[in-house]
């Protein structure tokens, strides 16, 4: 009987150390896991900020381009045409919205790069008495 007892409590022993040792490999790798998973979120919060910069220096550039092709046009009314960017405003007209009346105009700070150009849009607030 004592051999028996004996024989099951090795068994015990070696069930416990070996479910120890799985217990250790998982939070090993759980934490390996954990560190990945930082990393990544790290290099995606650094595209999205990449993605925000050069969506910016885009609508910039496009921004200067645009107000050289209008320069342009002033300085050689020859060149005119019809299909020029600064002609057009955004895309095809929809007549599925509805027309809405609004309480306040709509106004815009597009295209506004500049503290200067936050003052004008300031003033304009300003002069239209907006929020009144």
């Amino acid at each position: 009987m004592a051999i028996k007892t004996e024989k099951l409590e090795n068994e015990i022993v070696e069930n416990v150390v070996s479910l120890q040792n799985k217990a250790a490999e998982q939070v090993h790798v759980l934490g390996e896991f954990h560190i990945r998973l930082r990393e990544l979120e790290a290099e995606k919060k650094r595209m999205q900020e990449f993605v925000v910069s050069i969506e910016a220096e885009y609508d910039k550039l496009a921004t200067t381009l645009n107000e050289t092709l209008k320069e342009l046009e002033i300085k050689y009314p020859e060149l005119y045409d019809a299909n020029s960017p600064t002609k057009r405003v955004g895309g095809d007209i929809t007549k599925s919205f509805e027309t809405v009346l609004h309480k306040y105009p709509m106004l815009s700070l597009s295209n506004s790069y500049s503290k200067d150009d936050i003052a004008d849009f300031d003033q304009k607030l300003f002069v239209r008495k907006v929020w009144l």
